[in-house]
């Protein structure tokens, strides 16, 4: 099991941000991201960060987080219960204050039996380090979501949904440009 889930942000806007919550959650316990640093051994599973997003985000620059995972054999209902998880990170612009973030739920799945992981969005201008309010944009995963309009950007998701993976693209641009 490699690959489970990522996201990748391409800002092509005029705007700088800061990487604001970020990690890997995984039963109640939530794992500080950073490279290197962020790996949950559960029984049967382990989890960790194979490729984290820097602390900043400059304009025209990228950034990607991966989470990649080895299963061993899921031998009880407690091993499978604990194969969740999710990862979020969410990007805030300090000059307005304005977040906007991706969290992904992979859930359990045995011999590939089980729902297709799927992801939620958020967007505020609350303070850093907030916890983030999610929602769920689509009912179907493979589907793309633009967030409204705000704070002079455009920022959309485009995702490659498969039954045990997902990789998000969210591209940020200056509104006008297309996203």
């Amino acid at each position: 099991m490699t690959g489970l889930a990522s996201a990748e942000f391409s800002n092509m806007s005029t705007h700088a941000f800061k990487r604001d919550n970020f990690g890997l959650a995984t039963a109640n316990t939530i794992y500080d991201a950073v490279l290197g640093g962020a790996a949950a051994q559960l029984d049967a599973l382990t989890l960790a960060f194979s490729q984290s997003p820097a602390p900043q985000m400059p304009s025209s620059d990228a950034e990607t987080m991966a989470v990649s995972g080895t299963s061993l054999a899921l031998f009880s209902l407690e091993d499978i219960a604990k194969s969740a998880f999710d990862i979020f990170c969410v990007w805030r612009d300090e000059a307005s204050g304005y977040r906007f973030g991706v969290k992904i739920h992979v859930p359990e799945q045995v011999l590939d039996i089980g729902t297709r992981p799927y992801w939620f969005v958020m967007t505020d201008t609350a303070p850093a380090g907030t916890e983030p309010d999610w929602t769920q944009p689509n009912d179907d995963p493979s589907q793309p979501y633009s967030w409204p309009a705000a704070d002079g950007l455009n920022i959309s998701v485009a995702p490659d949904s498969q039954h045990s993976s997902l990789a998000l693209l969210v591209n940020i641009a200056n509104s006008g440009t297309g996203a």
